[in-house]
């Protein structure tokens, strides 16, 4: 082998490396997880208190205590919030409602149902159409609930704190931004990409809450600008967030997909696709969600590579193909 392919070929060891190096909690991993919504319902007390309804604060399912999102056009999040309710009888059907206001626009109703359990509230965006000349619109929301009567007084309408989503018009993308794009809007059409610099220690990540695929700047550089390697961590990041989007976008589905994942992809076959030695490493040693979105990725795109090592099972092969095409695993 000459010189120059051999230092090339050194080249690409070190960047695949790189793709395969994780923080905890990042690639595809939980926001800081906060009290779910609550729900009460009782009396109010004399001469202290009137009838109503209390909303707590609006979240965004899976980012945790942060207030914003980013999607890209036509993405949705799902929202949550507790509620109290005074009143002097039984528990009153609420009329709630998802209000909008777009940049810095009036606040609107929007046709979105709110749906109500022991839970809290809890409701989905409805899709916004980014595909205009802006490259972003910011979009406000909040839940609204109106004013009722009780035998114990009126109601007034209430509104919880507000929370915003970044819908970006990905037809603006140029460059990496674009390229990524490109290899995941099959499967992942309301993305956004962002390149940011990942500080070099995974190629890529994708944070639940949101539809959104960051993409550290060095990927589509040197040995990582081939055309697989970059098709191969878009198809990795959109695994991710196929895994979150197709388990309904909430926390609790996200339960059942780990679930899922574990069952699945807890092991590897040394004899798989994608192998890189005669045998994988132990069972435990083995991030179910990342091998999972490896196998994605290369059922989609053979020539591409194993950011977390080990290989794939055609078992293994065909459920990860299943996710990134709409089902579950």
């Amino acid at each position: 082998m000459k010189r120059s392919a051999m230092v090339l070929l050194g080249l690409v060891v070190v960047a695949l490396g790189l793709a395969a190096k994780q923080l905890p909690g990042v690639d595809g991993g939980p926001a800081a997880p906060i009290a779910g919504p609550q729900v009460a319902v009782g009396a109010p007390n004399r001469g202290s208190e009137s009838v109503g309804v209390e909303l707590g604060p609006l979240v965004i399912e899976g980012r945790g205590t942060r207030t914003t999102s980013v999607v890209g056009d036509g993405g949705t999040v799902v929202l949550a919030a507790g509620y109290g309710v005074r009143t002097s009888g039984a528990a009153p059907a609420l009329r709630l409602s998802l209000e909008r206001r777009v940049g810095s626009g009036k606040w609107e109703s929007t046709s979105a149902p709110v749906r109500q359990d022991e839970h809290g509230l809890h409701v989905s965006t409805p899709p916004w159409s980014a595909s205009g000349a802006a490259p972003a619109t910011t979009i406000a929301y909040r839940i609204a609930s109106a004013s009722f009567i009780d035998a114990a007084g009126v109601a007034p309408a209430v509104r919880s704190r507000s929370v915003s989503v970044v819908y970006e018009n990905q037809a603006a993308y140029t460059g990496l931004a674009a390229q990524i794009y490109r290899d995941a809007a099959p499967y992942c059409p309301t993305t956004a990409v962002r390149i940011a610099d990942l500080m070099g220690d995974v190629a890529g990540d994708y944070q639940p809450g949101t539809s959104l695929i960051r993409i550290d700047a060095v990927v589509g550089t040197g040995a990582m600008a081939r055309p697989e390697i970059v098709r191969s961590v878009a198809l990795h990041e959109c695994s991710h967030e196929r895994q979150w989007l197709n388990y309904d976008g909430t926390n609790e589905g996200r339960k059942r997909m780990l679930a899922a994942a574990a069952a699945q992809f807890s092991s590897y076959d040394p004899m798989g696709v994608g192998a890189t030695g005669p045998s994988g490493p132990l069972k435990s040693d083995i991030r179910p969600i990342e091998h999972a979105a490896d196998c994605g990725a290369m059922a989609l795109e053979p020539r591409g590579y194993l950011g977390y090592g080990g290989s794939c099972s055609p078992t293994q092969l065909e459920a990860a193909r299943r996710l990134l095409t709409g089902g579950r695993y």
